[in-house]
């Protein structure tokens, strides 16, 4: 029996993020195993049938150099003592280390970049950037494949020579999508108010502003024709953002907060346009895949990892980042379409989840490289 390793930051994104690929890893005989930082999911990790092992070095944020030594160090134990066949690895600091302590304990692993966050943003220090290439660099100076979610970081690690060759890289679509647990929407056509959502987390990044911004103008224009609304939690705004702002858009009845959830699909029954103004550094975000599945309209930017869920015309709208002016032209454009025009776009926003983003289609390819590598 092979024993598999997930390995992901935290015990949130691993649930969140990576349960079915561990649901369907155990369906297939294999012996399943998480190594991560330990929260309040570690439980529900447990009840899928894995076992779990928590990374007690795991630093989440920053940069020091004696932490992720014995991070590197954590893993290696941890790879030797549960004779761990194959590591499956997501979020860069885990890639990172990771792949260093797999090359070191002869532990086949494949690192999945999902994003490159923050780092490689462009008012970020080049220092910084250029200490991470090398650490990216020597971490898959040996890997025999790795898996990216959008072309632009394939293209991206390509190019700093931190991989060289794309033979040993594959594309895939985000991270697999349930098809059954996010069914499609079902739409009314006699309704009158359409409703747009934001979901995602209170990052200036996910470009918050610009979607409050926005909305504000068209609501203006538009009044109750037109609905506003942010699914996520606001009981925590991180140092950086406006937190008054985001309230007063409430006030103002120019947005509604509908609060966090732990039934995304039954929430997004609720939307009829999803909403992703992101400058973030994505890989796909999760958001769009579900949006997808249940066959929403899509308005995001052209940015790396959004725009790959969107043709445009046919399924939503690209806007251009950080730009108020061209997201405001994509609601009035979307609320201008008639409720078949959208529903259409629904429909193919559903095509788009069934052919390229389903579990499936995503959890094969980790399998057939798994054998290949055997």
């Amino acid at each position: 029996m092979k024993h598999i390793a997930i390995i992901q930051n935290i015990g949130w994104g691993t649930y969140n993020f990576r349960k079915d690929l561990i649901s369907y890893f155990i369906q297939k005989g294999y012996k399943v195993s998480v190594f991560t930082k330990f929260d309040e999911y570690i439980p529900q990790l447990q009840a899928l049938g894995c076992e779990c092992f928590p990374l007690e070095n795991m630093n989440l944020k920053g940069l020091n150099p004696f932490q992720d030594l014995k991070l590197t160090f954590e893993y290696y134990t941890l790879f030797k003592k549960h004779h761990i066949d194959f590591a499956l690895l997501y979020t860069p600091k885990v890639t990172i280390y990771a792949s260093i302590a797999a090359q070191f304990s002869k532990t086949k692993s494949i690192a999945t970049i999902n994003g490159l966050g923050t780092v490689f943003n462009p008012n970020q220090s080049s220092f910084i950037q250029k200490i991470v290439v090398s650490l990216y660099r020597f971490a898959f100076r040996k890997s025999p494949i790795t898996f990216f979610q959008n072309t632009d970081d394939r293209s991206f690690f390509l190019e700093k020579k931190i991989i060289n060759s794309i033979e040993k890289t594959l594309v895939v679509k985000g991270s697999g999508i349930d098809l059954q647990r996010f069914y499609p929407k079902q739409y009314d056509e006699n309704k009158n108010t359409i409703v747009f959502a934001f979901a995602a987390r209170m990052l200036v990044e996910k470009g918050i502003y610009e979607y409050i911004d926005a909305a504000r103008r068209v609501k203006a224009k538009f009044q109750d024709q037109v609905q506003f609304a942010i699914i996520g939690s606001t009981s925590f705004f991180p140092g950086n953002i406006d937190q008054e702002k985001i309230l007063n858009a409430e006030k103002d009845q120019v947005v509604s907060f509908w609060g966090g959830t732990d039934n995304m699909s039954e929430t997004l029954d609720r939307v009829d346009v999803l909403v992703l103004p992101s400058y973030y550094r994505e890989g796909v975000p999760r958001i769009l895949i579900e949006g997808l599945s249940k066959g929403l309209p899509i308005i995001t930017t052209n940015n790396v990892g959004c725009k790959e869920t969107v043709e445009e015309n046919k399924n939503g709208y690209l806007v251009n980042i950080k730009d108020v002016n061209s997201l405001e032209k994509a609601f009035i454009k979307m609320t201008m379409l008639s409720p078949r025009e959208r529903i259409q776009m629904g429909h193919y926003s559903r095509h788009k989840a069934t052919t390229e983003c389903a579990n499936e289609i995503i959890f094969q390819k980790y399998d057939e490289y798994i054998e290949k590598l055997s």
